[in-house]
């Protein structure tokens, strides 16, 4: 038996949720990402950009929306600015710089922007903690793209979300 994606998985649960994705982004926009940031992006990632970048500005189940990577900004770049997108609110809470904040990259938010989700992207390869800033002290909610993902389907109370 083959075991699926943690990519795949979360293709087919938003596909599920009624979500008609439109297909992912080139590899070219993807290494113009890397490039331009000076980060090296993994594999899940990469493939999660590949094969769906984003919900196109859904929200899904849990009210929950999967940003595309023309969305993704860096967080030092938002943090302490007063939105992400116009209309978040989450960042004011923040008047001072997060540290590390050049590392870690927005990808995710729940409930229009009251919770935002980075993850860690370096030069180097490996340690893509995903972190969830919410108005507290931002807090490592999983280990990976991947986990993240698995976490969101199976466990999301451990990333913040609740599925009613």
């Amino acid at each position: 038996m083959t075991e699926i994606s943690s990519i795949e998985r979360l293709k087919q649960f938003l596909e599920a949720d009624g979500l008609l994705l439109e297909g992912g982004s080139p590899d070219a926009c993807i290494q113009q990402f890397q490039t331009s940031n000076g980060v090296h992006i993994p594999k899940d990632l990469a493939s999660y950009f590949s094969e769906i970048d984003g919900t196109k500005g859904n929200y899904a189940i849990g009210m929950i929306r999967f940003w595309g990577i023309g969305e993704v900004e860096r967080l030092s770049n938002v943090i302490p600015r007063a939105s992400v997108g116009g209309s978040a609110t989450i960042q004011s809470s923040y008047s001072e710089p997060i540290e590390n904040g050049n590392n870690y990259f927005f990808f995710a938010d729940c409930q229009y922007e009251a919770q935002v989700y980075a993850i860690r992207l370096t030069q180097e390869a490996g340690g893509n903690d995903v972190i969830m800033l919410n108005g507290d002290k931002p807090k490592v909610v999983a280990k990976s793209l991947s986990e993240f993902i698995e976490f969101y389907i199976d466990h999301p109370e451990k990333i913040g979300v609740t599925m009613d």
